[in-house]
Parts: C-alpha cells; structure tokens; sequence
C-alpha cells in the first residue's frame, strides 16, 4: 500500500513542489524547461486521504507524461485527466490489494477508503475502471460484495 510519505518522496525525485494558492482548482502541474513543478494549495485541502489523492493525481500526470498546454483542446485535456487518474487508482488501489481487501473483510467503499486512505470517490472510480473498463471481476466467488 503506497503511503503520503512515499508519494512525496517520489514526486520529490522528480519535481519541484511548491505550496501555493491555485484559484478555481487544488493542484497543478507544470511543466517547464524539461522539468516539472508542481503546485499545491493546501489551503484547499480538508483531509489526509485527499491530500494523498491529489499529490498521486499530479505524479501521475508526471510518470505517465500527461502535461498539456493551459490552451489544449478539450478532447487532449480529458484523455490527459483519465491517464493521470488511472494511474492513480492502479498506484494507491492495486487490482491484486482491492481484491486481497474485499477478500479480508471490507465490503462497502468507505471500509476500503479507510483502509487505502484515500477519497471514496476514488475507490468508486477504481471499482468502475476494473470492472467496466477492463472488465476484471472484484468478487469472483463471494456473495454479497460490493
């Protein structure tokens, strides 16, 4: 299971990280002369879990080489989101974890955002993206899961 820690460490390999107030959004990444920064506002932040969410998202967007100009098409600027975001969801809920999770006993989305500590939304669009976009079943052999 990634932790906060380890989400900082890694961004911290490979960008710049500044705190700093973004209107109308939680965090940016930019990129510029070959090197990536990327732009928090904490101020905006209410919990742990999204804290850890948001920095994973912008990493992603870094690993997956998914920055685009502010100026981008809609139809670059959605695909870019989605590849940051399944990134995200396959770093902090792992196929294999999610399964191995639900095996052990977390049967709603809030026990398995407790146990990941991430948003539950995240963990909505993690189920979603295994299940519907890569048709992978969640609970092949148990009854009453999620």
């Amino acid at each position: 299971m990634t932790s906060l820690n380890e989400i900082y460490e890694e961004l911290a390999r490979c960008a710049r990280l500044y705190n700093w107030h973004i209107p109308d959004a939680k965090a940016a990444t930019v990129q510029m002369d070959h090197k990536s920064h990327v732009f928090i506002d904490e101020g905006q932040i209410q919990t742990r879990a999204e804290e850890k969410r948001i920095l994973a998202h912008e990493l992603g967007h870094i690993q997956t080489g998914t920055t685009h100009a502010v100026v981008s098409p809609c139809d670059i600027v959605s695909r870019h989101e989605t590849r940051a975001e399944r990134w995200t969801i396959k770093r902090l809920l792992p196929y294999d974890d999610v399964c191995r999770a639900i095996r052990y006993g977390c049967r709603t989305t809030w026990e398995l955002a407790e146990y990941f500590d991430v948003p539950d939304e995240l963990v909505l669009k993690a189920i979603d993206y295994y299940t519907c976009a890569c048709g992978m079943p969640l609970c092949e052999g148990l009854d009453g899961c999620i």
